[in-house]
Order: C-alpha cells, then structure tokens, then sequence
C-alpha cells in the first residue's frame, strides 16, 4: 500500500529557534544573513530519517510555498539537503477557502481510491486547520521547534498501524 506524507514547510522544516539562533549568530558576527539556508538542517536529517524507514512513503507539498510551483519547492528541499527529492510526488490544490483539510481531501479524492480503498498517510503541519477524521493521522508540529525525532516516532506509529 502506497503511503502519502502531507508536508508543510514554515513552523515544520523552519522554525523560531533556527530562526533566533541565525540571527543570534549575524549580531556576534559569525554569519552572514546571505548565508542563511532556508530550512533548518535538523529537520532536514529528521524528515530524511521518517523517509528512510519508510520506501513506500511519498511526500506531497501542502505548505504555502506550493504556490510558488513544486520545481521551486524541490529546489529550496534539495539546497538544504533533503535527499529523496524523487519521492516528492505532487501538491495539494491551492483553493479559495484555505482549510488545508479539505485540500488534503481533495488529493486524496484525485489522487488515490481513498473512499474506496484504504489510504495510508500521516500529515506535518503547524497549523489546525483539519477535518475531524483526519485527526488520528495529523501530527501538529510546534512552530517553535520544528520537526523533531519525536514527530518522526509518532508519524511512524501512524504509518505502522495497517
């Protein structure tokens, strides 16, 4: 059974203390805010863990920069060192309404035979904005943090399940 990884990027794979912690670095001189990598190398090495222990496990963008097209998303994934670039397989549609929820369902809807056949996946994402039944499969991640080790044990809980 394919398995589906629903993938926000801010609060997720960025995050205030990586943020804090570069600009705390510019103020001693250390770094160069030109420098500043877009995603936190962390969270990078985490997701890159979940997918590792997961073949069948395919990333799909739900995160806002989706609008900015998926070849830009791989880009900015692949500069901070995501190293399954292959597996990113699509975006959830960008709607009017905005509850990443209901455009999660609609890939669900376009993209498998969810409804008629069972669908694994499990959702990143800092934000809440999700339907009721997809509760057991989202992991609200702290946009303080970021994704940690724990994130990665809890999504592989989910995916274990079936």
């Amino acid at each position: 059974m394919k398995q589906y990884l629903f993938l926000d990027f801010d609060g997720v794979l960025n995050h205030e203390l990586f943020n804090h912690d570069w600009y705390t670095r510019i103020q001693a001189g250390e770094a160069v805010a030109a420098d500043k990598p877009d995603f936190d190398q962390r969270t990078i090495d985490n997701l890159n863990l979940l997918l590792s222990q997961f073949p069948e496990l395919q990333v799909v963008i739900s995160s806002t920069w989706r609008a900015s097209g998926k070849e830009r998303c791989l880009q900015v994934l692949r500069d901070s060192g995501f190293a399954y670039d292959e597996r990113v397989i699509g975006c959830t549609p960008l709607t009017d309404h905005r509850v990443r929820g209901v455009e999660v369902l609609m890939w669900l809807r376009t993209n498998t035979q969810y409804g008629i056949e069972p669908v694994d996946y499990v959702i990143f994402d800092d934000d809440s904005d999700f339907l009721l039944w997809q509760a057991d499969r989202f992991i609200q991640i702290d946009p303080y943090a970021g994704l940690t080790h724990n994130h990665v044990y809890r999504a592989g809980r989910i995916l274990n399940r079936l």
